[in-house]
């Protein structure tokens, strides 16, 4: 539900059980995560004595770590948290209430981290089918109507001519990055799909990214390289060129390594 409509039934069950409601205070941030600043600021307020209980939509809403969850049991280890009720269940200081809450808690963490490794081997299927497991890089774009787990970037049709006009600026060797992508933005009317020009970092990243010759790295860092089944904007070789243009023939890719080796990609 939305932090809108929790609220509204918080306060029903407020008015309901007559419970006196100190402050309410929302957060936006998930709770798998430690450092909230409004969790922290709610612990601060029961251990000076503000307050003494907690009235929450759901268990999983105060914590989905094992840190935060355990400072809550603490605290009512302490007897400065006299309970953490929800709509349906009330949690109080007993050994059975304590241990649900940290059950339901560390449940929530399970389940969140399960979704976290069904979308790793998701992305790790679509990467061994050739499908770049990542949003489109600028010059090309999702697609949108294929089966989930089978949607390919393409070729951006606003975008993809005038990438391909500035690998061909590139190529000539005369303008470096900087002044190509002056000319893109202020010459050609370049625009990034959020209507701004293309920045410098972009440029680079662009000039620099194997994506662009049909190659890419997944996961990050593995040295596992996937050729992509999508249309490739410049050549190996045209990529190559550039990257001696760009002075980084001093930085062999990892791709490079095991052309030197095998004479062709470690690819799957």
């Amino acid at each position: 539900m939305s932090i809108e409509s929790q609220r509204k039934e918080l306060l029903d069950v407020a008015k309901r059980e007559n419970i006196r409601i100190i402050e309410i205070l929302e957060e936006s941030h998930s709770a798998k995560k430690l450092g909230r600043p409004v969790f922290n600021q709610v612990m601060q307020k029961i251990e000076n004595g503000s307050a003494n209980g907690l009235l929450v939509w759901n268990a999983s809403r105060i914590s989905r770590n094992p840190i935060d969850t355990g400072k809550i049991v603490y605290l009512m280890d302490e007897g400065l948290l006299f309970e953490v009720r929800t709509p349906s269940q009330t949690f109080r200081n007993t050994p059975n209430d304590k241990f649900l809450l940290n059950l339901f808690c560390s449940q929530a963490k399970l389940e969140n981290d399960n979704k976290g490794e069904d979308v790793k081997r998701g992305l790790r299927a679509k990467a061994e089918k050739g499908i770049y497991p990542a949003p489109a890089p600028v010059g090309y774009m999702n697609e949108k109507y294929a089966e989930k787990g089978s949607k390919r970037i393409l070729p951006d049709p606003d975008r993809f001519d005038l990438c391909r006009k500035m690998v061909d600026e590139m190529l000539k060797g005369i303008d470096n990055p900087n002044s190509i992508l002056k000319t893109a933005n202020k010459e050609w009317g370049f625009r990034m799909p959020n209507g701004k020009p293309m920045s410098r970092s972009t440029i680079y990243y662009f000039f620099t990214n194997p994506v662009y010759y049909g190659m890419f790295e997944y996961p990050k860092g593995s040295g596992i390289w996937h050729k992509g089944i999508h249309k490739p904007l410049m050549t190996m070789e045209e990529y190559d060129k550039i990257q001696l243009i760009l002075g980084r023939k001093g930085k062999p890719t990892p791709q490079d390594a095991y052309i030197r080796l095998y004479g062709a990609y470690k690819v799957r």
